[in-house]
Protein backbone atom coordinates (compact mmCIF):
# COMPACT_ATOMS: atom_id res chain seq x y z
CA UNK A 1 0.00 0.00 0.00
CA UNK A 2 1.35 3.45 -0.97
CA UNK A 3 2.15 5.65 2.00
CA UNK A 4 0.41 8.99 2.29
CA UNK A 5 2.08 12.40 2.46
CA UNK A 6 5.15 11.49 0.42
CA UNK A 7 7.19 14.23 -1.34
CA UNK A 8 6.00 14.92 -4.89
CA UNK A 9 6.83 17.34 -7.69
CA UNK A 10 5.47 20.27 -5.71
CA UNK A 11 7.94 19.47 -2.92
CA UNK A 12 10.84 20.47 -5.17
CA UNK A 13 12.46 23.85 -4.58
CA UNK A 14 13.04 26.46 -7.24
CA UNK A 15 14.82 26.61 -9.52
CA UNK A 16 13.19 23.65 -11.22
CA UNK A 17 13.95 24.93 -14.70
CA UNK A 18 15.41 22.29 -16.97
CA UNK A 19 16.79 22.21 -20.50
CA UNK A 20 14.01 22.59 -23.04
CA UNK A 21 13.65 20.21 -25.96
CA UNK A 22 14.79 21.41 -29.39
CA UNK A 23 11.28 21.95 -30.76
CA UNK A 24 10.14 23.77 -27.61
CA UNK A 25 13.20 26.01 -27.67
CA UNK A 26 12.69 26.79 -31.37
CA UNK A 27 9.07 27.84 -30.77
CA UNK A 28 10.02 29.96 -27.77
CA UNK A 29 12.88 31.73 -29.58
CA UNK A 30 10.66 32.54 -32.53
CA UNK A 31 7.93 33.88 -30.24
CA UNK A 32 10.50 36.18 -28.60
CA UNK A 33 11.73 37.33 -32.01
CA UNK A 34 8.21 38.19 -33.16
CA UNK A 35 7.34 40.10 -29.98
CA UNK A 36 10.59 42.00 -29.37
CA UNK A 37 11.72 42.29 -32.98
CA UNK A 38 15.43 42.06 -32.23
CA UNK A 39 16.33 38.61 -30.95
CA UNK A 40 18.14 36.12 -33.11
CA UNK A 41 17.90 32.41 -32.46
CA UNK A 42 21.31 32.33 -30.80
CA UNK A 43 20.73 35.22 -28.39
CA UNK A 44 17.88 33.62 -26.46
CA UNK A 45 18.45 30.88 -23.90
CA UNK A 46 15.41 28.74 -23.12
CA UNK A 47 14.71 26.52 -20.11
CA UNK A 48 11.48 24.67 -19.40
CA UNK A 49 9.61 24.32 -16.12
CA UNK A 50 10.45 20.85 -14.86
CA UNK A 51 7.18 19.18 -15.74
CA UNK A 52 6.09 17.79 -19.09
CA UNK A 53 2.69 19.50 -19.25
CA UNK A 54 3.69 22.88 -17.77
CA UNK A 55 4.30 24.96 -20.96
CA UNK A 56 6.24 27.62 -19.05
CA UNK A 57 9.68 28.71 -20.25
CA UNK A 58 12.43 30.77 -18.68
CA UNK A 59 13.91 33.08 -21.29
CA UNK A 60 17.39 34.51 -20.96
CA UNK A 61 17.71 37.38 -23.46
CA UNK A 62 20.85 39.51 -23.77
CA UNK A 63 18.86 42.74 -24.07
CA UNK A 64 15.74 42.12 -21.98
CA UNK A 65 17.24 39.97 -19.22
CA UNK A 66 15.22 37.12 -17.71
CA UNK A 67 11.52 36.75 -18.30
CA UNK A 68 8.96 33.96 -18.30
CA UNK A 69 7.20 32.94 -21.47
CA UNK A 70 3.90 31.09 -21.13
CA UNK A 71 2.37 29.08 -23.96
CA UNK A 72 -1.41 29.38 -23.89
CA UNK A 73 -4.09 27.17 -25.40
CA UNK A 74 -6.64 29.96 -24.81
CA UNK A 75 -5.25 33.46 -25.27
CA UNK A 76 -8.68 35.09 -25.05
CA UNK A 77 -9.30 33.77 -21.54
CA UNK A 78 -5.82 34.82 -20.41
CA UNK A 79 -6.37 38.34 -21.74
CA UNK A 80 -9.63 38.60 -19.76
CA UNK A 81 -7.94 37.37 -16.57
CA UNK A 82 -5.02 39.75 -17.06
CA UNK A 83 -7.34 42.72 -17.60
CA UNK A 84 -9.22 41.83 -14.43
CA UNK A 85 -6.23 41.44 -12.12
CA UNK A 86 -4.70 44.70 -13.31
CA UNK A 87 -7.74 46.42 -11.82
CA UNK A 88 -8.64 44.17 -8.88
CA UNK A 89 -5.39 42.59 -7.65
CA UNK A 90 -2.29 44.06 -9.35
CA UNK A 91 0.03 43.55 -6.38
CA UNK A 92 -0.59 39.80 -6.18
CA UNK A 93 0.76 38.78 -9.62
CA UNK A 94 3.94 39.19 -11.72
CA UNK A 95 4.33 42.19 -13.98
CA UNK A 96 3.30 41.48 -17.57
CA UNK A 97 4.94 43.45 -20.31
CA UNK A 98 5.37 45.45 -22.38
CA UNK A 99 1.68 46.48 -22.55
CA UNK A 100 -1.57 44.54 -22.62
CA UNK A 101 -2.08 44.98 -26.35
CA UNK A 102 1.42 43.65 -27.00
CA UNK A 103 1.49 40.96 -24.33
CA UNK A 104 0.57 38.24 -26.82
CA UNK A 105 2.05 36.73 -29.94
CA UNK A 106 -1.24 35.65 -31.49
CA UNK A 107 -1.46 32.04 -32.52
CA UNK A 108 2.21 31.50 -33.37
CA UNK A 109 2.75 27.76 -33.66
CA UNK A 110 -0.94 27.18 -32.92
CA UNK A 111 -0.75 28.88 -29.51
CA UNK A 112 -0.94 32.32 -27.96
CA UNK A 113 2.02 33.42 -25.84
CA UNK A 114 2.30 35.75 -22.85
CA UNK A 115 5.44 37.34 -21.41
CA UNK A 116 5.94 38.35 -17.80
CA UNK A 117 8.71 39.44 -15.48
CA UNK A 118 10.41 36.67 -13.58
CA UNK A 119 9.00 36.91 -10.06
CA UNK A 120 11.43 36.88 -7.15
CA UNK A 121 11.25 34.51 -4.23
CA UNK A 122 11.06 30.88 -3.25
CA UNK A 123 8.24 28.45 -3.63
CA UNK A 124 6.07 27.79 -0.59
CA UNK A 125 7.58 26.53 2.67
CA UNK A 126 5.46 25.00 5.40
CA UNK A 127 6.77 27.45 8.00
CA UNK A 128 4.97 30.23 6.13
CA UNK A 129 1.59 28.51 6.37
CA UNK A 130 -0.34 30.97 8.61
CA UNK A 131 1.02 34.08 6.85
CA UNK A 132 0.29 32.62 3.43
CA UNK A 133 -3.20 31.71 4.64
CA UNK A 134 -3.85 35.38 5.37
CA UNK A 135 -2.60 36.46 1.91
CA UNK A 136 -4.70 33.76 0.22
CA UNK A 137 -7.71 35.22 2.01
CA UNK A 138 -6.88 38.72 0.73
CA UNK A 139 -6.40 37.41 -2.81
CA UNK A 140 -9.64 35.45 -2.92
CA UNK A 141 -11.62 38.34 -1.44
CA UNK A 142 -10.15 40.78 -3.99
CA UNK A 143 -10.87 38.46 -6.91
CA UNK A 144 -14.39 37.64 -5.70
CA UNK A 145 -15.35 41.32 -5.90
CA UNK A 146 -13.94 41.80 -9.41
CA UNK A 147 -15.70 41.92 -12.75
CA UNK A 148 -15.27 38.46 -14.23
CA UNK A 149 -16.39 39.30 -17.76
CA UNK A 150 -14.69 37.02 -20.26
CA UNK A 151 -13.56 34.41 -17.72
CA UNK A 152 -14.43 30.80 -18.41
CA UNK A 153 -16.70 29.05 -15.87
CA UNK A 154 -15.59 26.09 -13.78
CA UNK A 155 -18.61 24.72 -11.97
CA UNK A 156 -18.39 21.94 -9.36
CA UNK A 157 -18.63 18.42 -10.75
CA UNK A 158 -20.89 18.20 -13.78
CA UNK A 159 -23.32 15.36 -14.49
CA UNK A 160 -21.03 14.10 -17.25
CA UNK A 161 -18.08 14.03 -14.86
CA UNK A 162 -20.11 12.10 -12.29
CA UNK A 163 -21.12 9.53 -14.93
CA UNK A 164 -17.50 9.15 -15.98
CA UNK A 165 -16.35 8.62 -12.39
CA UNK A 166 -19.06 6.01 -11.82
CA UNK A 167 -18.09 4.23 -15.05
CA UNK A 168 -14.49 3.92 -13.84
CA UNK A 169 -15.79 1.40 -11.28
CA UNK A 170 -12.95 2.16 -8.89
CA UNK A 171 -14.04 1.31 -5.30
CA UNK A 172 -11.72 3.91 -3.76
CA UNK A 173 -13.11 6.67 -5.97
CA UNK A 174 -16.70 5.54 -5.44
CA UNK A 175 -16.32 5.84 -1.68
CA UNK A 176 -15.39 9.51 -1.91
CA UNK A 177 -17.88 10.19 -4.68
CA UNK A 178 -20.70 8.88 -2.48
CA UNK A 179 -19.68 11.38 0.19
CA UNK A 180 -19.51 14.35 -2.19
CA UNK A 181 -22.67 13.75 -4.21
CA UNK A 182 -25.19 14.57 -1.44
CA UNK A 183 -23.46 17.95 -0.98
CA UNK A 184 -23.15 18.76 -4.67
CA UNK A 185 -26.40 20.70 -4.62
CA UNK A 186 -25.09 23.00 -1.89
CA UNK A 187 -21.86 23.59 -3.80
CA UNK A 188 -23.68 24.32 -7.04
CA UNK A 189 -26.04 26.73 -5.29
CA UNK A 190 -23.14 29.00 -4.36
CA UNK A 191 -22.34 31.81 -6.83
CA UNK A 192 -19.55 31.46 -9.36
CA UNK A 193 -17.04 34.22 -8.72
CA UNK A 194 -13.60 35.05 -10.12
CA UNK A 195 -11.13 32.92 -8.20
CA UNK A 196 -7.80 31.11 -8.56
CA UNK A 197 -8.53 27.41 -8.85
CA UNK A 198 -4.97 26.05 -8.66
CA UNK A 199 -3.23 27.44 -5.57
CA UNK A 200 -0.51 24.88 -4.89
CA UNK A 201 3.08 25.22 -3.57
CA UNK A 202 4.59 26.03 -6.98
CA UNK A 203 2.01 28.66 -7.83
CA UNK A 204 3.13 31.11 -5.20
CA UNK A 205 6.49 32.66 -4.42
CA UNK A 206 7.60 34.41 -1.21
CA UNK A 207 10.47 36.89 -1.38
CA UNK A 208 12.86 38.02 1.37
CA UNK A 209 10.47 40.77 2.46
CA UNK A 210 7.64 38.27 2.88
CA UNK A 211 5.77 39.50 -0.19
CA UNK A 212 3.71 36.75 -1.84
CA UNK A 213 3.38 36.60 -5.63
CA UNK A 214 0.86 34.23 -7.20
CA UNK A 215 1.47 32.55 -10.54
CA UNK A 216 -0.63 30.84 -13.22
CA UNK A 217 -3.05 33.59 -14.18
CA UNK A 218 -4.87 31.31 -16.61
CA UNK A 219 -6.12 29.38 -13.57
CA UNK A 220 -8.34 32.34 -12.65
CA UNK A 221 -11.87 31.20 -13.50
CA UNK A 222 -15.47 31.79 -12.52
CA UNK A 223 -15.71 29.15 -9.85
CA UNK A 224 -17.05 28.33 -6.40
CA UNK A 225 -14.74 30.02 -3.92
CA UNK A 226 -14.99 27.38 -1.12
CA UNK A 227 -13.89 24.71 -3.63
CA UNK A 228 -10.88 26.80 -4.64
CA UNK A 229 -10.02 27.48 -1.00
CA UNK A 230 -10.46 23.82 -0.12
CA UNK A 231 -8.01 22.79 -2.81
CA UNK A 232 -5.52 25.45 -1.65
CA UNK A 233 -5.85 24.32 1.97
CA UNK A 234 -5.23 20.72 0.98
CA UNK A 235 -2.18 21.39 -1.21
CA UNK A 236 -0.46 23.89 1.09
CA UNK A 237 -1.17 22.01 4.33
CA UNK A 238 -0.08 18.79 2.66
CA UNK A 239 3.28 20.32 1.79
CA UNK A 240 3.72 21.64 5.33
CA UNK A 241 3.08 18.13 6.66
CA UNK A 242 5.50 16.58 4.14
CA UNK A 243 8.22 18.94 5.36
CA UNK A 244 7.67 17.63 8.86
CA UNK A 245 8.32 14.12 7.50
CA UNK A 246 4.75 13.18 8.33
CA UNK A 247 5.15 13.79 12.06
CA UNK A 248 2.42 15.47 14.04
CA UNK A 249 -1.26 15.81 13.25
CA UNK A 250 -2.04 17.32 9.82
CA UNK A 251 -5.39 18.51 11.22
CA UNK A 252 -3.52 21.04 13.34
CA UNK A 253 -1.86 22.47 10.24
CA UNK A 254 -5.22 22.71 8.51
CA UNK A 255 -6.71 24.55 11.49
CA UNK A 256 -3.79 27.04 11.50
CA UNK A 257 -4.16 27.74 7.79
CA UNK A 258 -7.94 28.11 7.80
CA UNK A 259 -7.90 30.29 10.89
CA UNK A 260 -6.14 32.90 8.72
CA UNK A 261 -7.64 32.03 5.33
CA UNK A 262 -11.35 32.08 6.08
CA UNK A 263 -13.08 35.39 5.49
CA UNK A 264 -16.60 36.77 5.51
CA UNK A 265 -16.67 36.97 1.70
CA UNK A 266 -16.08 33.23 1.33
CA UNK A 267 -19.58 31.82 1.54
CA UNK A 268 -20.08 28.42 3.11
CA UNK A 269 -16.38 27.65 3.32
CA UNK A 270 -16.44 26.74 7.00
CA UNK A 271 -18.40 23.52 6.50
CA UNK A 272 -17.93 22.85 2.77
CA UNK A 273 -14.18 23.36 2.65
CA UNK A 274 -13.12 19.71 2.65
CA UNK A 275 -16.06 18.51 0.58
CA UNK A 276 -15.01 21.17 -1.91
CA UNK A 277 -11.42 19.91 -1.88
CA UNK A 278 -12.58 16.38 -2.62
CA UNK A 279 -14.94 17.63 -5.34
CA UNK A 280 -12.02 19.38 -7.05
CA UNK A 281 -9.80 16.28 -6.95
CA UNK A 282 -12.63 14.15 -8.32
CA UNK A 283 -13.16 16.69 -11.11
CA UNK A 284 -9.46 16.42 -12.02
CA UNK A 285 -9.59 12.63 -11.98
CA UNK A 286 -12.59 12.75 -14.33
CA UNK A 287 -10.69 15.09 -16.66
CA UNK A 288 -7.68 12.76 -16.78
CA UNK A 289 -9.93 9.77 -17.49
CA UNK A 290 -11.69 11.66 -20.30
CA UNK A 291 -8.34 12.62 -21.83
CA UNK A 292 -7.09 9.04 -21.56
CA UNK A 293 -10.14 7.80 -23.45
CA UNK A 294 -9.23 10.23 -26.24
CA UNK A 295 -5.72 8.80 -26.38
CA UNK A 296 -4.12 11.78 -24.60
CA UNK A 297 -1.77 10.66 -21.85
CA UNK A 298 0.14 13.79 -20.76
CA UNK A 299 -1.89 14.12 -17.54
CA UNK A 300 -1.73 10.47 -16.45
CA UNK A 301 1.26 11.26 -14.26
CA UNK A 302 -1.11 13.18 -11.96
CA UNK A 303 -3.84 10.54 -11.65
CA UNK A 304 -2.41 8.52 -8.75
CA UNK A 305 -1.47 11.70 -6.90
CA UNK A 306 -5.09 12.88 -7.00
CA UNK A 307 -6.34 9.49 -5.81
CA UNK A 308 -3.97 9.55 -2.85
CA UNK A 309 -5.04 13.13 -2.21
CA UNK A 310 -8.58 11.96 -1.50
CA UNK A 311 -7.21 9.79 1.31
CA UNK A 312 -4.91 12.54 2.57
CA UNK A 313 -7.86 14.94 2.89
CA UNK A 314 -9.44 12.44 5.30
CA UNK A 315 -6.41 12.88 7.57
CA UNK A 316 -6.70 16.67 7.49
CA UNK A 317 -10.35 17.33 8.11
CA UNK A 318 -11.24 17.94 11.75
CA UNK A 319 -14.03 15.35 11.92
Amino acid sequence: MTRLFQPDFHSRRLPVWEKAGDEEAKLAREAVRILWGHASGGSVRVAAWGKANSRNYLIGDRLQGHMVLKRLPDGQHYRAALSMIRVAAPDFFPLHYPALDRAFVPEYGGFAWAFMARAAGETFRGEWLPEVGHVVRLLLEALAKADGTGLGPRAPMTDDEVRLLVAMNDPAIQEHLEEVLPERGRLRALPLRPTHIDLHPHNLLVDRRGHVTFLDIDSIRLATVPVALGFAAFKLCRQAHVEKAGSGDPRNLARRFLRRALGAAIEGADDLIWIGAKAELLKRIAFIEAEKRKGRTEWLVDADRHRLGLEEIEKMRPW
